[in-house]
């Protein structure tokens, strides 16, 4: 009679164990971009001046699924938002000036490889945004501005290396630069919405290795991907 009680007590305490763990969510998951409404009143190609907030590691939640965490301990990716400024020449304090990334960036790209870009563009052409709207950027490893090289290509703009990328600095000039990498092991899948008023032809970018051009000029690293 007791060792049928004591296996009883083993079991039930076992369930308990296992129904208060933390689940932790698949690891290649999909993250997804949120459309982030509202009209602009600015006229450039742009329309708004917007960044994408990450936050990295495993997504953890509560065996309810309600609470959940992302717990930065790995080279995942665990959410993206997005957060706009309804008109950048109001909400930032500048002088009345269109806010225009092909004045800074460059744009109209004829390439759809993005690897191209060491033999086609001097890291130099890759004007610091953060500076020309003079916007403070709080979190540098995790706030990217986008930007459009053309309808394939996603450019994200960061002000210091994170935990994706493995950095090569190089001397501007260098011959033979060794490219640095952004190591992507999560699917970004954007809204619908926003991958049309961005201008690119689709919405997936998938797993994979991309480039990163560093401008160290201007201290930034941009991240370029391939939209599929």
């Amino acid at each position: 009679m007791k060792k049928v009680v004591l296996g009883l007590i083993i079991i039930f305490c076992w369930s308990c164990q296992n129904e208060n763990d933390p689940i932790v969510q698949e690891i290649n998951k999909e993250v997804f971009v949120a459309y982030s409404g509202g009209e602009s009143s600015s006229k450039g190609p742009s329309g708004r001046l917007c960044r994408f907030i990450f936050e990295y590691g495993d997504l953890i939640c509560d065996p309810s699924g309600n609470n959940c965490y992302c717990d930065d301990t790995n080279g995942l990716l665990c959410e993206i938002s997005m957060e706009c400024y309804a008109d950048p020449t109001i909400e930032i304090n500048l002088p009345p000036v269109v806010w225009d990334p092909c004045k800074i960036i460059p744009c109209g790209w004829d390439y759809n490889d993005p690897w191209i870009i060491y033999d086609k563009i001097d890291p130099r052409k890759f004007g610091s945004i953060r500076d020309y709207l003079q916007v403070e950027v709080q979190q540098p490893t995790a706030t990217a501005f986008p930007f459009v090289m053309n309808k394939e290509i996603l450019g994200l703009q960061f002000y210091q290396p994170n935990n994706l990328m493995s950095i090569n600095a190089v001397g501007l000039g260098d011959p033979s630069p060794q490219p640095s990498i952004y190591h992507l092991k999560n699917t970004i899948k954007l809204d619908q919405k926003l991958s049309q008023e961005l201008g690119l032809q689709s919405n997936i970018i998938k797993p994979g290795e991309y480039p990163v051009v560093l401008n160290p000029k201007n201290n930034t690293y941009n991240v370029l991907l391939k939209v599929q």
